[in-house]
């Protein structure tokens, strides 16, 4: 090494920013004397290491697509001079601080948490243990040097005995016990009981290219550790021994814990994920003859305690119902919560009454009212029961089948149980086949629309029309849209066949204007789950400009619960998409729950009268006050009132009487191909 009072450093660095920034450190302490130069490759690092101009080296652990670790190895190599390496890292990495210290490294500096004084504290340190090094080279006090300056707890045992032989101030330090009771201890005195015996196993079967692990400690105060360690055979004093490095990875440990917890357990109502049960499941059918019963239940219309209320209030709700339903279990059963508002619930040996009864004090559970700081909730659940082995044999398909089952009391009005049935199977079976030929339908051209009339009540004449999606399989033949459109709702299709249909609108628009047709529009019906897409607004607008389609020629149908779905999102799609000049309309009116508050936020152009409203007119008092309230209200607000489900002179004159502005209905017309529906058309 140069004899000089100033410490020749070279960084070795391929960001001259860092090495600006490591000389302004050093430039704060005027009373050490520095000199830094700088190299930007690992080309550059190797030559100055053979020029040998340099007292101790900072080598960036990445330097391009090299690594800081060859230069080390450099600086290492047998009849080189040898020269400390201290590395460098753009964050703290154990396992990088490991590698680099185990091979050869004087130190390890994470960039952004070094200041002068660490750093200078740090040169110091490996020019003169590099000295130190040299001077004791052939000597064994050289090796008890290092051996003391490791800042890792390390420690030598004996093959035979297992006592320990030496250990460094790092182990003192960290464990808590003296030199001296260390070295009245052997290896297994550091573990805990319950892992002596797996020591024992393990160093019976260990060699010499086994190096490492991670083992449980335990200080001298009690508390434990995990420790990662590193081990290399050695001889001392004739003795097989091994010298063992020690990385307390408690910390890092620990945190690995605790996303572990997080990916398997609930963090609102701490309950176990499905994937919990679903492992035990599996252990458990493993038993011959086992018997199990898997409950899926949903909150029905949870949602609107969200949106209403908000999500810390919706939060508290799923924990007091979590903490409710569990109550209601028995010895060996066991809840998880599946997502948002569903849970599962897992039992073994329940005879198809005893599943039923456990489905019923779960529904009640959830139906006792949930109080608070100025609320009082009234809940209910809907409920579907698989069990194994009759419904599956896995946990997953128990748990598409209970899915089924909860979908069927879901369908049968909400707030009931049901059990999956055999002919539910089949169902199931026909639903999936349908739903993989329905995936391929949209790109295979099997998907048409057909238009149906809407006439001007007082003229008669077509002011409009309905746009409805109709699926001409080859294999299936024609599929009635009550058959495949809950599929396509239940597999997440709507979003792209409601696209598809929105496109061949305006195409089919474009095309009749451009026979000179003219003065009418066409609805197309938007499903709730496509109206809160974030792309629904481009997706109209794109269509429009494609097919050079105003805005006033489209109309989008909504349902009622599509409105009430995620109100604030819903709103601002349907502001952007009335925006382009599109119309609104709302479907089925008086079957849901909107309120007058919700028709004029929306800005709707049109109401549409259900046809349940409609059946009963005009001998049915009632349906003619429904028809009349419906109409009025809907003028009141400045909204066209149109009726569905039209299908005698008598309706169609009762309506027209009344008020109401359009009609729609078999009477005048079914729906039917463009073609077909041509010739009644308005012209320009």
């Amino acid at each position: 090494m140069p004899a000089s009072r100033v410490l020749r450093v070279l960084v070795v660095d391929d960001d001259r920013e860092d090495f600006l920034i490591l000389r302004d450190l050093l430039s704060d302490l005027p009373q050490m004397q520095f000199e830094l130069d700088w190299a930007g490759s690992l080309a550059e690092g190797l030559q100055a290491l053979a020029d040998d101009r340099h007292d101790v080296y900072l080598v960036d652990y990445h330097l391009g697509p090299d690594s800081g670790l060859d230069l080390l190895e450099a600086a290492l190599a047998p009849g080189r001079p040898r020269r400390p390496v201290i590395m460098l890292t753009g964050q703290g990495n154990p396992e990088l601080d490991r590698r680099a210290l185990e091979a050869g490294a004087a130190d390890y500096l994470v960039k952004g948490r070094i200041d002068a004084e660490t750093l200078a504290r740090a040169l110091r340190y490996a020019a003169r243990h590099a000295r130190q090094l040299a001077e004791l080279e052939d000597s064994r006090q050289r090796y008890r040097l290092l051996f003391e300056l490791n800042p890792f707890p390390t420690w030598v045992y004996d093959v035979e005995t297992l006592r320990l032989v030496a250990v460094n101030e790092a182990m003192v330090d960290n464990y808590g016990y003296s030199r001296q009771e260390l070295l009245r201890m052997s290896i297994l005195d550091l573990r805990e009981p319950d892992e002596a015996e797996r020591l024992k196993t393990h160093l019976a079967t260990f060699d010499d290219r086994q190096r490492g692990g991670v083992w449980r400690h335990r200080r001298k105060d009690g508390s434990l550790i995990w420790v990662e360690i590193a081990t290399h055979p050695i001889e001392m004093d004739g003795r097989a021994c091994r010298m063992v490095i020690g990385n307390d990875i408690t910390e890092q440990r620990e945190a690995e814990e605790r996303l572990a917890y997080a990916a398997n357990y609930d963090p609102v109502t701490g309950l176990p994920r499905f994937p919990v049960l679903e492992n035990e499941a599996a252990t458990f059918l493993e038993q011959e003859g086992a018997a199990l019963s898997l409950l899926f239940l949903d909150v029905d219309r949870f949602h609107v305690v969200n949106e209403s209320m908000g999500h810390v209030i919706g939060d508290e709700a799923l924990r007091l119902l979590a903490d409710r339903m569990l109550a209601e279990l028995d010895e060996g059963a066991r809840l998880a919560r599946f997502a948002g508002d569903e849970f599962v619930a897992m039992a073994p040996v329940l005879t198809p009454d005893q599943a039923v009864a456990l489905a019923e004090r779960l529904r009640a559970a959830v139906a006792q009212p949930i109080e608070g700081d100025g609320y009082r909730l009234f809940l209910t659940a809907s409920v579907g029961i698989a069990r194994a082995p009759e419904h599956g044999e896995s946990a997953m398909e128990l748990l598409r089948r209970a899915e089924a089952a909860m979908g069927r009391a879901k369908r049968q009005g909400r707030d009931a149980a049901c059990m999956f049935s055999v002919e539910q199977m089949q169902e199931l079976e026909d639903r999936l086949v349908l739903g993989a030929r329905l995936r391929e339908a949209i790109p295979r051209g099997e998907l048409e629309l057909h238009y149906q009339p809407i006439l001007d009540a007082g003229r008669r004449v077509v002011t409009g029309l309905e746009a409805l999606v109709r699926w001409n399989s080859p294999e299936l033949g024609r599929v009635p849209p009550g058959r495949f459109i809950p599929i396509a709702e239940a597999l997440g299709l709507m979003p792209e066949v409601g696209l598809w249909v929105i496109d061949e609108a305006c195409r089919q628009l474009r095309a009749w204007e451009d026979a000179g047709l003219d003065g009418f529009t066409v609805a197309v019906n938007v499903s709730a789950l496509q109206l809160q897409r974030p792309d629904i607004v481009r997706q109209v607008r794109d269509s429009l400009a494609r097919h050079g389609v105003p805005g006033r020629r489209l109309e989008i149908e909504l349902t009622e619960s599509s409105l009430m779905e995620h109100v604030d999102r819903v709103q601002g799609h349907l502001a952007d998409i009335k925006a382009l000049g599109v119309r609104l309309s709302l479907d089925d009116f008086g079957t849901g729950y909107s309120s007058l508050a919700y028709l004029k936020q929306f800005s709707l152009d049109r109401l549409k009268i259900d046809r349940s409203f409609v059946m009963g007119l005009p001998g049915n008092a009632d349906d003619a006050a429904i028809a009349r309230t419906i109409i009025a209200m809907g003028h009141q607000l400045r909204i066209a009132v149109a009726a569905e489900g039209v299908e005698t002179a008598e309706q169609a004159d009762f309506l027209a009487g009344i008020g109401c502005d359009e009609l729609q209905g078999y009477h005048f017309g079914r729906p039917a191909p463009a073609a077909e529906i041509q010739a009644r058309l308005p012209r320009a």
